[in-house]
Parts: C-alpha cells; structure tokens; sequence
C-alpha cells in the first residue's frame, strides 16, 4: 500500500555449525580466521548455550499453526567506522523455528539465506538428534525471495540450500553474523509481530560512543529498556560506554493479515533512527544524544535552511528561464504554476549532474526496468517558496506527517516528514516536484496528514507560531482511471479492441513511468517553458541537425526502444484482458501541464477468450472487460477487527460499445443494470442494444 521504509529482520547460533567458505592456500586460512573471529564475537553477544533456545515444542493454543517460532533474537551494533567517516552495523541473528504441517515442509525444504560473515543450519529431529546442515551445495538465488526469508536491513544476495528427510514437527535454528555499511542515518520500522506466532523474542542495539539514538515503540509494543551495565563494542568488550537497549517479548499470536490496513497504526512496532558521528541532527551536530521522541517543530528551520543550501544549483537557472519567459506579466495562478513547471524541468534536466556528484536531493524509485526521481521535499519547499516570494506570491511553508506514519506525535524518524507549500490566494497545497507531477495534482500519500505551516520568515522568530493543519482527504474525481472501447466481434469470435483510456492523479503516477518511458516529454517541457525567440532559434538549429540527429540516433537503438516499450505495453495489456496481438498505441498526452491534466493512451489490439458457441448461440463473458472484482470472504466480513483504510479515493469508469455479428440479440442484459451505492462506495452499471449495437457502462467509486 505504501512505499515505506520497512525492514523485517531476519532472527538467527553458533558454535554447533563450521560452514567456513571453502577457499585455497593463503586466502583459505584468511577466510576460516574471519569466520572464526565472528563465531566468537556471537559468543561475545549471546554465549554458546543460550537457554532461550532450549524450547523444543509449541504452547498448546498454537498446535495447529504451520509452524511457530520458539525463539528469535537479535543484536544489532551501531559501530564508527573511521576508515570512511561512515557508519555501519554489525548484527548477530538467530532463529529457531518448528514445522508443524505438510505445507510448511514444503516451504522450508529450500532454505534461503543470504551471504554472511558466518552462517550456519542445524536440523533438529523429535527425538533430540541433530544434523548440521552442510552449504557447499548451496546455489546463488536470482528469483524472488518468500517473504518469510527476506530482509531488508541486510543487502547481500542470497542463497539457498536443500534440506533433506523435513517431518512435522522438526525444528531448524540457524543463525548469521553479518555487517553493514552505510552513509548516513539509519532509519528502522520493524513490527514485534509477525505472520506466525513467536514464542519468544529478544531485540537489542548497542551504540556506541558519539552516535546519536532515537527510539520508539508503538501500538502495544513493549517498550526498550537500557541496560546501565553497558553494551558489546566492536572488539567484543563489554563497556559501559557503549549505550545498550533492549526489548523483550513473549507469546506473540501470529499477525491477523487483513487487506486495507495500515500497518503502522494497527500492529506493535518499533522505530529507531541512529545517526553517527558527526552528522548534523535539527541544524546542529549533536554527540551522545539518546532521546524516546524529537521535536519536529525544531526540525522544522533546519530543514528549510538545509534546503536551500541545496537548491542553489537549479535556482539561479530557474530564475533566468521564468526571467526570460516573462513569467511578471502573467497572472498569480499562471504564475505559481510555471514556477512549479519549471522547477520540475530544471530538476530533470540536471539530474544526471546531480547523480555524479550527490543523491541527497533525489529519491530514486525502481519501477521495474523504469525508475523515476522525485526532489527532496524540503529541497521544494525552500525553493518554491523563494521564487514565489520573488514573484510577489504569498506562501507558507508545509511541515507533515502521512497518516500511515500515525501523525505528528509519532514521529522518531525524520524521512517520516513531508515538506511542501501552501498558497492561500488559491487554497491549495503544492508538493515536490518528480518527472511527472503536474501542479495541479494532488499528492495522495499526505492526503487527510497532520502537521503544521509557516511563513517562511517567521521561521526562525523565537516566538515561531506554527498553524496546526489537517491536509484535505483526495476526492474521488481527483483519481480517474477512465476508459472507452469500440469493439467489433469477428467471424472466429475475437475482438478487435480500440480503447481510449486517460488517468489522472494516483491512477497517473502510477502509469505515467510505462508510457512516457522513452518519449519525448522534456522537449514538450522546453516548448512550453521557453520564449519565442528560444523556440525560433531551436527550431532552426532542430531543422540543419536533423539529419545528422538521425544518424547518431541510429535506426536498431530506436527499434530496440521501441521493442522493449511494445513488451512493457504488452504485458499491461495482458494484465486485463487475453491479448492476441498488439496492433498500435500510442500517447496522446502526457498530462505535465495544469490544462491537459491526463495521461491519455490510444491502444488497437485484437483479443480473444469472450466467446464461446452454444449451438447456434454465443455464450459472451462480458463481466471480462471490466476486469476482476474484490470478492470478500465469509471469514473476511465476518471477522473483521481493523479499520478499512483505503488510501485514496478514487473512480474507475468503463465504457464499451460493442458490434456484435449481424442477427444477435443480447439476452441477460439486465443483470448488467447495478445501482449500488452508500456513503463509502457504488458500483454503477447499465446496458442497452440498439440494433446490433450493445453499450454497456460501469463506474466503481470509492468515495472515502
């Protein structure tokens, strides 16, 4: 549901396994040494016979659970790494875990894990006999890992191993030893309750001198307590020096899995921000600071100040393209929005400079072999806000917290934060600009978020009075997915399809990096944002260089492009329907700019799969073209205990005009006429048949 900072540990013991990773001569001795040097730093943190993992069955209330979790730990160390002025961790995770049905035999008899300092599995039947599992078997992992093995907080690749003769009600503890670099800030939200049941468990964060360290628990979590005796520094000393935290838990049901949830607002989690030494926290560079909660509002002047710093770069030639644009002459609307619009197109166009020397302005987002950028959000704010103040524009500037965060009160990490900009003389908030936000789009991951605004000159006044504010809920015309279809049957029963189909809000976030991948959307951008005489002169340099453009461009990379975009458009194709061929699409629109605010595609495809002959009848499966429904279970509806959190609302409406073969009259339309509709949601729908002509309609709300 959200794209969140999210890290599931991977809990994993020592001594009992040797897997050092085999190697020849000199480099093997060095391998066996390093792995004996991280078996011993685990007995350093955990001792050899740790009673806690004594447990060899499940409480009686847990019996028919797929498997259990007799007891998990870890330990997590904040350590300075001097050779980089860096940070990292070093983290020693074990787990012991008991299968207890056929299924679950299934899903562990390939083990995963990932690279490690030392790793080791040991198999343990019911009668107490014990096997160490042996790794020089294990393949390196190219597919997508289950979820129960994934890790987010530890970046290697992973492997997986076979294991043998796995029965009911045997058990594998295993454990890792492993470290981790980082630039800067390390961000943690973890839940203490997971999608089995644990029986036992155990969290623990040494940090060390000079570090930084806030922390959190949430939602019924059980809270971190400090250790006065100290904690493990990096030679395996115990010191009272290093800060140690530890949270301790028992007999956690396994996690209700519940569609439309927000997991932060409903789970026990935890939330941690360490930040090494010497960096800079709220405007200043702090050492040793340990505290439960920050103040955001302290944060507030910092960020805008530190944005600004970072915003020189694209200001200055921001500033001369709306100079040369006559951007004064137009009115205060036009003018907010070509601010924004050339912001956006100055961030683009040097993100390749900004790659090559620091990412901490940009936020890159994998989608699939596609990726955008967004700008930093308090980069935005202090930017906008210093063009429109330039122009005569007043502004405040935006300080928020998402609602799946769980609001201002709970933040204990700054990139829960969002910065943006508010402009009164058109009451509405504006947020950072990406490749494709348009000004007139509404951010839907802060809709319905808390936080406060500002003018931006108060604030660093010592009596700063900040405006508490509820960002406006989206509406459900905001997010469109709209799409209109001729359809022609043909004599073998295929369709002929050609659809129009226009997105806007959410609907073209999402989709907008499938289909303006590798179109010209910059040059549309510098078209608009630029003045007569610019465009007269690029006109001319366009037409003496097109040719040679031409030949550089080369006619196979642009058929490859062109391939690689027919696949992507394919594969979404075929998401809906039973695609046969792909004839043409096109993108009439981009949806960049405040009066054409869709992403508009025209597609031509031929289908099949809708018909099948009754005799001389045809049976039509025409619930297939608006595509697949929620259907909620008995179980679902009956046994709901969590909030239905919908993120946004949102509209998705069909129009389909069929031509059916000459002589058909369609029979059961009147199930197709649907009126559904109270204060949370409808489904519309309607249907007719005007000769050989069959129109049908349907329009799902989501209204809150």
């Amino acid at each position: 549901m959200h794209s969140t900072k999210i890290f599931l540990i991977l809990f994993l013991v020592a001594p009992f396994f040797t897997s050092a990773q085999r190697g020849s001569g000199r480099k093997r001795a060095q391998e066996k040494k390093a792995y004996e040097t991280n078996l011993k730093y685990y007995n350093e943190i955990f001792g050899a016979n740790d009673k806690d993992f004594n447990i060899v069955e499940a409480p009686q209330e847990w019996k028919k659970e797929p498997i259990v979790m007799l007891c998990q730990k870890t330990h997590i160390s904040f350590l300075r790494d001097t050779g980089t002025d860096g940070s990292q961790t070093k983290g020693v995770i074990r787990k012991r875990v008991i299968i207890q049905d056929k299924a679950a035999i299934e899903n562990f008899s390939e083990f995963y894990y990932q690279k490690s300092s030392a790793f080791g599995i040991q198999h343990i039947k019911p009668d107490g006999t014990k096997k160490t599992i042996d790794l020089k078997k294990a393949v390196t992992v190219e597919t997508e890992v289950p979820k129960f093995y994934s890790n987010s907080y530890h970046s290697e690749s992973y492997k997986k191993i076979a294991i043998a003769d796995l029965e009911v009600g045997d058990i594998l503890d295993y454990f890792k030893v492993f470290t981790q670099k980082y630039s800067g800030a390390i961000n943690l939200i973890t839940p203490v309750s997971y999608s089995y049941p644990v029986v036992k468990q155990e969290i623990i964060f040494d940090v060390d001198k000079l570090w930084n360290f806030y922390y959190s628990s949430f939602n019924d979590a059980p809270s971190f307590k400090q250790d006065k005796k100290g904690g493990i520094d990096v030679n395996g000393r115990k010191r009272k020096i290093i800060k140690r935290f530890i949270l301790k838990d028992a007999n956690r049901p396994a996690q209700k899995d519940e569609r439309w949830d927000y997991l932060y607002l409903t789970e026990p989690i935890f939330k941690i921000m360490a930040l090494p030494p010497n960096s800079y926290f709220a405007g200043k560079k702090r050492r040793d600071n340990v505290q439960s909660e920050i103040d955001i509002k302290k944060l507030f002047a910092s960020e805008i100040a530190s944005g600004s710093d970072y915003s020189k770069m694209i200001l200055s030639s921001a500033k001369k393209r709306l100079k040369n644009i006559g951007t004064k002459k137009r009115s205060e609307k036009k003018k907010v929005n070509t601010i924004y619009n050339v912001i956006r197109f100055e961030f683009i166009k040097q993100i390749k400079v900004y790659l090559s020397s620091s990412q901490k302005n940009i936020e890159r987002v994998d989608m699939g072999e596609d990726a955008y950028f967004a700008m930093n959000s308090s980069v935005f704010a202090a930017m906008f806000t210093s063009l429109l103040e330039k122009y005569d524009v007043e502004s405040e500037v935006v300080q928020v917290v998402p609602r799946y965060f769980g609001g201002v009160d709970e933040v204990i990490i700054s990139s829960e934060i969002i910065y943006g900009v508010y402009v009164s003389s058109m009451d509405k908030y504006f947020w950072a600009v990406d490749n494709y936000r348009n000004p007139v789009d509404n951010y839907t991951e802060v809709a319905g978020a808390s936080g406060y605004k500002i003018a931006r000159k108060n604030l660093r006044r010592r009596d700063a009075k900040f405006k508490k504010i509820t960002v406006p809920s989206s509406v459900a015309n905001e997010n469109i997915s709209q799409t209109t279809m001729d359809i022609k049957v043909n004599s073998d029963n295929s369709f002929d399809i050609k659809s129009n189909i226009a997105y806007t809000g959410k609907y073209k976030k999402r989709y907008s990096p499938l289909f303006l991948n590798n179109v010209p959307y910059l040059e549309e951008d510098e078209d608009q944002l630029s003045s007569e005489k610019e465009k007269s002169k690029k006109k001319r340099a366009k037409s003496r260089n097109s040719y040679k453009r031409r030949l550089e461009d080369g006619k196979e990379k642009k058929e490859e492009l062109s391939a690689k975009k027919r696949d992507a458009i394919e594969g979404w194709i075929k998401g809906d329907f039973e695609l046969k061929e792909l004839k043409d699409f096109e993108v009439t629109s981009y949806g960049r700019f405040p009066e054409d605010k869709s992403l508009a595609i025209e597609t031509n495809f031929t289908a099949e799969g809708y018909l099948q002959k009754a005799g001389p009848n045809l049976i039509f499966n025409i619930g297939k073209l608006i595509t697949g429904q929620i259907e909620l279970t008995d179980e679902e509806i009956k046994e709901r205990i969590k909030p239905v959190e919908i993120d946004y609302a949102h509209t998705i409406e069909n129009s389909f005009t069929i031509t059916l073969p000459e002589g058909y009259k369609a029979q059961g339309l009147e199930t197709l006429n649907i009126n559904v509709d109270n204060k949370h949601a409808a489904f519309i729908g309607t249907a007719s048949q005007e000769g050989n002509i069959l129109t049908v309609k349907t329009s799902k709300i989501y209204k809150s």
